[in-house]
């Protein structure tokens, strides 16, 4: 599903072989990574769901995560939008009153075909990114508030490239450790563009042409399900000691535990919560890394029963978290609290969420709905995973509790779902709020903003989006957190929809 353009996050639940040689031969040094579905295409601005795990390997950005700033590498700590360290940029300052943001370029950085990195690769692949990729309106008018009608990127000298920021926020650096604003070596590509193509999208598709530590062409992917990359030798980073990537799609959960679990491969993503429940006990480690993504029932306000707020607390007061999260989930969640990720720091928080059966169905009575009512829950096991027929039949089960009798509807394909999400098309759905950033604002204007990127459901309250814009504007600090109390609180009286458990999608 593409519907995660913008959400892919790179933190959270994995499970890896702790042997000390990576799978097959000594001498062959292959890492193997095995995937229920191989990227359609590793062009950066495109891709489904899974090019979170190859776009976040090739490393080409101007800044990275730094994980050294957390506990045990990054797993049991949220990274936050301040952990970044150089990459490709060694450093960055705003000039102008705040309005040019300028990342000063590594001199003498190569890619594999010997062109070294300039602020027009920057601008080039910047540009492009701006020009094809479906989320550029959503970075660039919720995040990092830029001036895209003016030429945004700026060229200073070959190695000093600049952002136009018409408003500075938190986000603004930060932004650039996305993968999808991964880049290029322009030389190179522009050799592949045509009149036709003029961003080299077909050649990009299935070749790289960037400054990380990883290369590949075309010949390199086996049948369409397994592509092996080989090092940059131009890298200019530190690398281990892995001299082939090799990234399989094997579509089955247990066939990819099993896999592990017999050193046929490295690390795998996307298990049940079965399979990482069973790996518990085997040689092979389950890292169930705290991250933002989120579970969450969406209510389509198209209905009118759903954009009465009494309806859609009613719904949420009837919904026992702690009971699902010990059994969809096996523990590898946590209840949702109130609006804000549980894991982030913000302090002592305010109103919270509350298991309240006759709460739900007084608000249920005062709506106007004494009876209840009927409608249908939409769910696909490709997002927000194989556990969500689960889901749906307990949430179900539990609302049939204050008299609503919902029905299910499961759609097997994933582009099919993300259809279906797109359009407006469902009177509820299971969905995973996955997210880029490690950040509530960046969380929030994804899915519930008025013109949100990802609001198919016709949420939209003005109080809503002024504390998002605000937390948007605001680094971090108290000021920042109080914000994020205030709104966590908000949600909890005028949710935009039922959250459900935290740092639930197995990856």
């Amino acid at each position: 599903s593409d519907t995660s353009d913008t959400a892919g996050s790179d933190t959270s639940d994995t499970a890896g072989s702790d042997t000390s040689d990576t799978a097959g031969s000594d001498e062959s040094k292959e890492f193997i990574f095995v995937l229920p579905e191989l990227t359609s295409t590793f062009d950066s601005v495109g891709g489904s769901a899974s090019a979170a795990y190859t776009g976040n390997e090739q490393l080409s950005t101007l800044v990275a995560w730094d994980h050294s700033a957390t506990s045990d590498g990054g797993c049991e700590d949220m990274l936050t939008i301040a952990d970044v360290r150089p990459e490709l940029a060694e450093s960055w300052e705003f000039r102008e009153d705040e309005s040019l943001l300028v990342f000063n370029l590594r001199e003498g950085v190569l890619s594999p075909f010997d062109n070294e990195l300039t602020a027009e690769d920057v601008k080039w692949s910047f540009d492009r990114f701006k020009e094809l990729a479906r989320p550029a309106k959503f970075f660039y008018g919720n995040i990092s508030l830029i001036d895209t009608e003016n030429d945004p990127f700026v060229v200073i000298d070959d190695h000093t490239f600049g952002i136009k920021i018409l408003q500075p926020g938190s986000m603004d650096v930060t932004l650039n450790v996305f993968f999808r604003l991964l880049v290029d070596d322009s030389t190179e590509a522009l050799k592949h563009a045509t009149d036709a193509d003029p961003w080299a999208t077909e050649w990009l598709s299935f070749n790289s042409a960037n400054f990380g530590p990883w290369h590949f062409t075309e010949d390199d992917l086996t049948g369409g399900n397994e592509i092996t990359w080989t090092r940059n030798p131009n890298y200019f980073g530190e690398t281990g000691n892995v001299d082939r990537l090799i990234f399989r799609e094997v579509t089955e959960s247990s066939t990819r535990a099993q896999l592990l679990q017999a050193g046929e491969a490295d690390a795998a993503a996307f298990l049940s919560f079965n399979d990482y429940q069973g790996l518990a006990d085997t040689p092979a480690q389950v890292l169930p890394c705290v991250g933002p993504n989120r579970d969450l029932l969406l209510l389509n306000e198209a209905d009118p029963r759903f954009a009465d707020v009494r309806v859609r607390r009613a719904i949420s007061a009837a919904i026992d978290r702690e009971t699902i999260v010990a059994n969809v989930y096996l523990g590898f969640a946590d209840p949702s609290r109130d609006g804000l990720h549980s894991r982030f720091d913000v302090g002592e928080r305010g109103d919270q969420f509350t298991y309240d059966p006759a709460l739900a169905r007084e608000l249920l009575a005062e709506a106007g709905y004494p009876d209840g009512f009927d409608f249908e829950i939409t769910l696909s096991p490709a997002r927000p995973g194989a556990y969500a027929p689960n889901l749906a039949a307990l949430i179900a089960s539990q609302l049939s509790e204050v008299g609503l009798n919902v029905s299910l509807q499961e759609i097997a394909s994933g582009s099919d779902f993300a259809d279906k999400f797109n359009s407006g098309n469902y009177q509820a759905m299971v969905y995973n709020e996955s997210i880029a950033l490690p950040d509530p604002a960046y969380a929030w204007g994804l899915i519930a903003l008025c013109e949100g990127y990802q609001n198919s459901f016709g949420y939209c309250d003005p109080m809503f989006d002024e504390l998002q814009g605000q937390v948007r504007a605001t680094l971090p600090g108290p000021e920042r957190d109080a914000l994020m109390r205030i709104m966590a609180a908000h949600i909890v009286e005028n949710p935009p929809f039922i959250y459900i458990a935290d740092n639930a999608l197995p990856r």
